[in-house]
């Protein structure tokens, strides 16, 4: 099983493996300053849904996911997984991170 986290109108995707996923909706969830983007990560994590889709946020709440992402998630991953053992969760983060420069809003 997977879960993709998308932005509507790009051709770009991050498909991950479901704990992986999951695992990165509620890092989010608990980096994020805004309360209704943090309810929406949660709820997408709690309820099991597969994709979640960065175009359902307003500007300001996508440059704070695409910041966390390109920023201190992979540092967190690192130290969530360390070792031999974490290398796949972090290829997909690392992928993650390279996609996400795809979903910013031009500046």
């Amino acid at each position: 099983m997977s879960g993709n986290i998308m932005r509507t109108g790009s051709p770009d995707w991050w498909i991950a493996s479901s704990g992986t996923y999951y695992w990165v909706l509620d890092y989010l969830a608990g980096q994020v300053t805004d309360e209704e983007t943090a309810g929406q990560l949660r709820a997408a994590s709690t309820h099991g849904f597969r994709t979640f889709d960065l175009g359902h946020l307003t500007p300001a709440q996508r440059r704070e996911v695409v910041d966390l992402i390109q920023g201190p998630l992979a540092p967190a991953v690192a130290a969530r997984f360390p070792g031999p053992h974490g290398e796949t969760v972090r290829k997909f983060v690392d992928e993650l991170t390279n996609t996400a420069q795809s979903w910013a809003d031009p500046a």
